[in-house]
Protein backbone atom coordinates (compact mmCIF):
# COMPACT_ATOMS: atom_id res chain seq x y z
CA UNK A 1 0.00 0.00 0.00
CA UNK A 2 1.24 3.60 -0.86
CA UNK A 3 0.19 5.85 1.74
CA UNK A 4 -1.33 9.23 0.61
CA UNK A 5 1.74 12.19 0.53
CA UNK A 6 0.85 15.79 -0.49
CA UNK A 7 3.88 17.74 -1.34
CA UNK A 8 3.70 21.51 -0.76
CA UNK A 9 6.17 23.96 -1.91
CA UNK A 10 7.82 23.23 1.21
CA UNK A 11 7.74 19.58 1.04
CA UNK A 12 10.73 18.05 2.64
CA UNK A 13 11.36 13.78 2.58
CA UNK A 14 8.15 11.88 2.56
CA UNK A 15 7.35 10.07 5.96
CA UNK A 16 6.73 7.52 6.21
CA UNK A 17 9.13 6.80 3.27
CA UNK A 18 6.98 4.80 0.00
CA UNK A 19 8.08 1.43 -0.10
CA UNK A 20 6.45 -0.50 -3.23
CA UNK A 21 7.28 -4.58 -2.84
CA UNK A 22 5.65 -6.36 -5.44
CA UNK A 23 5.12 -10.40 -4.86
CA UNK A 24 7.43 -12.08 -7.28
CA UNK A 25 5.24 -15.11 -7.64
CA UNK A 26 1.88 -13.40 -8.40
CA UNK A 27 3.97 -11.33 -11.02
CA UNK A 28 5.18 -14.25 -12.91
CA UNK A 29 1.73 -15.67 -12.68
CA UNK A 30 0.87 -13.07 -14.60
CA UNK A 31 3.18 -12.54 -17.20
CA UNK A 32 2.49 -16.24 -17.33
CA UNK A 33 -1.09 -15.60 -18.11
CA UNK A 34 -0.37 -12.71 -19.98
CA UNK A 35 1.60 -14.38 -22.40
CA UNK A 36 0.37 -17.91 -22.97
CA UNK A 37 -3.55 -17.01 -23.11
CA UNK A 38 -3.17 -14.94 -26.20
CA UNK A 39 -0.92 -18.08 -27.81
CA UNK A 40 -3.79 -20.96 -26.72
CA UNK A 41 -6.03 -18.68 -28.41
CA UNK A 42 -3.73 -18.10 -31.62
CA UNK A 43 -3.20 -21.90 -31.74
CA UNK A 44 -6.79 -22.72 -31.46
CA UNK A 45 -7.91 -20.75 -34.13
CA UNK A 46 -5.20 -22.07 -36.26
CA UNK A 47 -6.37 -25.44 -35.93
CA UNK A 48 -10.32 -24.48 -36.25
CA UNK A 49 -9.33 -22.99 -39.38
CA UNK A 50 -10.58 -24.57 -42.57
CA UNK A 51 -8.10 -25.82 -45.39
CA UNK A 52 -8.53 -22.87 -47.92
CA UNK A 53 -8.26 -24.88 -50.76
CA UNK A 54 -11.33 -27.48 -49.66
CA UNK A 55 -13.56 -24.43 -48.64
CA UNK A 56 -12.75 -23.05 -52.37
CA UNK A 57 -13.84 -26.05 -53.99
CA UNK A 58 -17.15 -26.88 -51.61
CA UNK A 59 -18.38 -23.58 -52.96
CA UNK A 60 -19.41 -24.08 -56.79
CA UNK A 61 -16.20 -23.03 -58.45
CA UNK A 62 -15.07 -24.78 -61.70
Amino acid sequence: MIPLIMLTSEAARPVPEVLVELPVGRVAVLLAAVTVVPLLVTAVLALRRADPVTSLRERGGE
